[in-house]
C-alpha cells in the first residue's frame, strides 16, 4: 500500500473543525468503475462544492490517495461532516482485496488518531439513507477489530476462480464438484460469485443437488421477475440496488422482458448511488 499525499493539489479545504469531535469513520464507495479523486473532483465542482467528499480515497490496486488533513471538513454525509472521517473506496460495492485491506489499515489508523472503538466505523448508509457503500458494515467491522488480517488477504468480494464453460455436460459437472469441494464459498456468495463468472448458478446447485442425492432431478420451472408498475421507477431502482434483478446483461433483459424501461432505471440507479 502507498500512500499518496495529493493535499496541497485538492480543491478547497478551508474549512476547518477540531478534530476532537470527530466520532465517525465512513466508508464510502465511488458508484463508479474507475477514476480518482481529480476525476470525482469534476462532479463536485458542477454540484458547487467548495471542498470534495473524502479524506482518502482508496484506488484499486490499493493505494491510498491522502486528501485533506483531518482538520479539514469534507462534504461526505450531510449533517454528519463536522463529526466524520471519509475514506471512500473506487468501485460499486465490489473492491479488490488490495482496496479491503488497504481500508482496514487505514481504518485502524484512524481509529487510534480520534481515539475511537470499531463500533464508529460505520456506512454511509447507516447515518442517512442511500446505498453507499454497498458492503455488509458488519462485516467489514469484524475484519477492522481482527488485527490478524494486516497481511493476509480479505474474503469479503473474493476473485471468482476461473470461469469455467458451464453450458456443456462436463462442464457443468466440474462447476458442480468444485461447488461441492467448497471452492465457490456459500450462498449467497457463491451464487454471487458464479453469476460473477458468467454461470447460471440455479443450474449449477441443481447439478450438486443431483450429484449430492445421487438422482436426476427435472429442472424447476423459473419463476418470472416480479412485475411493478414501470411509473413506478424509484421503486425498481430501489430493487436493482438490493440486487433483486441480478447483473447486467441479464438485468436489463429481465427489466425488458417486465414490460419496463432498463435505460430509465439505470439512470435512476445512478442518480440514488451518486446521492
Amino acid at each position: 500500500m502507498n500512500i499518496i499525499d495529493v493535499r496541497s493539489r485538492v480543491m478547497g479545504g478551508n474549512s476547518k473543525r477540531n478534530t476532537s469531535n470527530v466520532r465517525h469513520i465512513v466508508r464510502h464507495h465511488s458508484a463508479t468503475a474507475g477514476g480518482d479523486v481529480f476525476a470525482f473532483e469534476r462532479h463536485w465542482r458542477s454540484l458547487g462544492w467548495n471542498t470534495g467528499g473524502y479524506h482518502e480515497v482508496i484506488l484499486p490496486n490499493g493505494d491510498v490517495q491522502l486528501c485533506y488533513n483531518d482538520n479539514v471538513v469534507t462534504n461526505g454525509v450531510l449533517g454528519h461532516n463536522n463529526i466524520a472521517y471519509h475514506i471512500c473506496l473506487v468501485g460499486n460495492g465490489s473492491f479488490t482485496p488490495a482496496q479491503e485491506r488497504s481500508f482496514e489499515i487505514r481504518a485502524r489508523a484512524a481509529m487510534g488518531r480520534f481515539n475511537l472503538q470499531v463500533a464508529n466505523v460505520v456506512g454511509h448508509g447507516e447515518l442517512t439513507p442511500t446505498a453507499c457503500p454497498g458492503t455488509d458494515m458488519n462485516v467489514i467491522r469484524r475484519r477492522v477489530a481482527d488485527t490478524s488480517t494486516n497481511n493476509t488477504p480479505p474474503t469479503t468480494n473474493p476473485t471468482p476462480p476461473p470461469p469455467t464453460n458451464s453450458s456443456g455436460g462436463q462442464s457443468l459437472d466440474q462447476l458442480a464438484r468444485e461447488v461441492i469441494n467448497g471452492r465457490w464459498g456459500n450462498n449467497p456468495e457463491r451464487a454471487r460469485r458464479l453469476t460473477a463468472a458468467g454461470h447460471n448458478a440455479d443450474q449449477v446447485q441443481r447439478r450438486v443437488n443431483e450429484i449430492l442425492s445421487g438422482q436426476v432431478s427435472t429442472p424447476p420451472k423459473q419463476s418470472p421477475p416480479p412485475v411493478v408498475q414501470t411509473s413506478n421507477i424509484e421503486v425498481l431502482a430501489r430493487e436493482v440496488i438490493q440486487g433483486r434483478w441480478g447483473n447486467n446483461p441479464q438485468r436489463a433483459e429481465r427489466l425488458r422482458t417486465a414490460g419496463h424501461d432498463p435505460i430509465a432505471v439505470q439512470n435512476r440507479v445512478n442518480q440514488i448511488l451518486r446521492g
